[in-house]
C-alpha cells in the first residue's frame, strides 16, 4: 500500500480496492475511536480489500480507516493573512485578474472577506462556510474583491500540474 497526496487538499491518502470492486481513497492514519459508527469504519482484508464494518465484524477497539474527505484547514485564525485590514490593503490579484478554468468558481464568506476559489463547493484554501448560491448582486460584488492568497497559490499550482 503506497500513499499519495490528495489532489484537492494535499493530505496523504491511500487508494485501495474495496470488497465490491470499487477504488476508494482513505486517510492514511488509522483511527481507534470506539464511539465511531459502523458506517464510517473500514478494515483492510488481505483477500477482499477494504471492507466496511457493516459487512465485516471486528472488535470495537481494533484500528480502522476512514474514507478520505478533504477537511484539512490550510489557514488558522492566528495566520498573518487574517490580521485586521489585511484584506482591504491586499496588493494581490482581484477577481478579474485571475481567470478561472472550467470546474472552478468564486465565492465568499461575507462582503469584506476574500474571494475564494471554489471547486465542488469547497474552497482550495480550506476556508469554511462560503456562499453556495450567489445572487446577481453578490456576483457583481465579487468583481471588486481581492482573491484569497491561499486559493490563488493552490489554483496556480493546479494549473501548472495540468500543463505539465
Amino acid at each position: 500500500m503506497s500513499t499519495e497526496a490528495c489532489r484537492t487538499c494535499g493530505a496523504p491518502t491511500l487508494l485501495l480496492d474495496t470488497y465490491n470492486g470499487q477504488r476508494e481513497r482513505f486517510d492514511v492514519e488509522p483511527v481507534t475511536n470506539p464511539a465511531a459508527p459502523e458506517s464510517v469504519r473500514w478494515y483492510v482484508s488481505r483477500t477482499r480489500g477494504a471492507v466496511p464494518a457493516t459487512v465485516a465484524r471486528r472488535p470495537v477497539g481494533e484500528p480502522f480507516l476512514l474514507r478520505h474527505t478533504c477537511r484539512l484547514t490550510r489557514q488558522g485564525t492566528g495566520d498573518e493573512e487574517l490580521r485586521a485590514h489585511s484584506i482591504a490593503h491586499s496588493t494581490g490579484p482581484r477577481v478579474p485578474d485571475l481567470e478561472l478554468v472550467e470546474g472552478y468558481e468564486y465565492s465568499y464568506r461575507w462582503p469584506t472577506s476574500w474571494a475564494h476559489v471554489v471547486r465542488d463547493e469547497m474552497t482550495l484554501c480550506g476556508a469554511r462556510s462560503v456562499l453556495v448560491h450567489l445572487s446577481e448582486a453578490e456576483r457583481r460584488r465579487l468583481q471588486t474583491m481581492p482573491v484569497c492568497p491561499g486559493c490563488a497559490a493552490r489554483f496556480r499550482a493546479h494549473l501548472e500540474r495540468r500543463r505539465g
